[in-house]
């Protein structure tokens, strides 16, 4: 019998922690749409781990600085990586779900783009949770054209295709006035979103509604209003958990930022139809184009899983008689927004022809948190 291993971290990272969030119905409320998407975010910028190894972590190649990860020492969340597509499931891969271990450098080293994680994708990777229906590249067209709906009463040109340098958030801002944007900051809700982009932006989430603070007039006190959020973010600072451990992190899970912050930075507040009371989410569900009992490499390269919500990452995986795992060939979503995600990229059929005869399975990752084997035969 192995021997039990013992916790580096309290409560470690695991995908049985991470299906202890509900998997999306359509009887959900809206309420339950906005916690379900904001617990999901919660929990991937804030898990525990500690690096296997010593490693430089950069937030982009060029970066001359880099942040020193040591053994021994608490991290929390994902590490922002520039042009990333990271999330709470696929890290996984590289994690130790008994001990809190994560294999740090080999992640960045094998699949820097797939393991890291960026401000959009963090958002984009929670509101998956619940079907999102916008279709953002990124910060630059989160605009109401790609389903990035206004919050509050403030005004922009409808058919406005993205921000740009010449016409971004900061003209939004200007166009309509500090009492406006503060009166529609006003109306967030948990799980809402506020963007803003000049030549780069950034987006972060509402973890609950703001505190807002009026003067005798009735206008909003910009200075006394406030809200807290969550994003993946670019720098480190520190937190403690509730067992006292003192951990360094990227991603804000609790930060606290006034109106007249939000306005000075030029954010505009945005939501999604998933939070619409109206809006009636699909029951998730991934399927793949093979059939029968066998199935060859071939069959396997030319396969490709469907989703209607978004794909995250395909395996393929071989079991010998006992059932031991003896290869696993991973196909990642290398951008945003994957319903439809070839298999090819996890068959190595070099290595795969070693195992003729064994159980072939094709477990799929999907956006909305469910995980399941999608097809089960025997490798010809």
């Amino acid at each position: 019998m192995a021997e039990k291993k013992t916790a580096k971290v309290s409560q470690p990272h695991s995908h049985a922690q991470i299906a202890k969030l509900p998997i999306i119905t359509p009887d959900m409320s809206a309420e339950e749409r906005r916690k379900l998407c904001v617990d999901f975010f919660m929990m991937q910028n804030s898990f525990l781990w500690t690096p296997k190894t010593n490693f430089d972590h950069r937030t982009n190649p060029d970066a001359e600085i880099p942040k020193k990860l040591r053994t021994g020492k608490i991290y929390g969340g994902l590490c922002y990586t520039a042009c990333s597509n990271g999330n709470a499931y696929r890290i996984l891969d590289y994690y130790d779900e008994e001990t809190g271990v994560l294999d740090i450098e080999t992640a960045h080293n094998k699949e820097r783009w797939q393991v890291g994680c960026q401000c959009s994708a963090g958002v984009h990777w929670a509101w998956a949770r619940a079907q999102c229906t916008a279709r953002f590249r990124g910060c630059l067209d989160m605009v109401e054209k790609k389903g990035c709906h206004k919050v509050g009463p403030y005004q922009y040109d409808p058919e406005l295709d993205c921000y740009t340098a010449e016409y971004g958030t900061p003209a939004i801002c200007a166009e309509n006035g500090e009492q406006v944007m503060y009166e529609s900051y006003a109306q967030l809700q948990p799980g809402d979103g506020l963007v803003y982009y000049t030549s780069a932006g950034h987006v972060i989430m509402a973890r609950a509604k703001p505190w807002v603070d009026r003067d005798d007039d009735g206008k909003i006190n910009g200075k006394r209003s406030h809200l807290i959020y969550l994003d993946q973010s670019q720098i480190w600072k520190y937190s403690m958990t509730p067992a006292g451990e003192v951990f360094s992190h990227m991603p804000n899970f609790q930060k606290s930022i006034s109106f007249k912050e939000l306005f000075e930075e030029t954010y505009l507040p945005i939501t999604l139809d998933i939070f619409n009371e109206d809006f009636k989410p699909e029951v998730p569900w991934m399927k793949v184009n093979l059939t029968g009992e066998a199935v060859s490499e071939e069959d396997l390269k030319e396969a490709v899983v469907t989703s209607n919500y978004v794909l995250s990452d395909v395996y393929v995986i071989l079991r010998d008689e006992s059932g031991k795992e003896c290869y696993r060939g991973i196909s990642r979503a290398e951008d945003l927004f994957f319903f439809e995600l070839p298999v090819e990229k996890a068959v190595d059929e070099a290595e795969m022809a070693k195992h003729a005869g064994k159980t072939v399975e094709v477990l799929c990752q999907s956006g909305s948190g469910l995980r399941e084997v999608i097809y089960k035969g025997i490798l010809k």
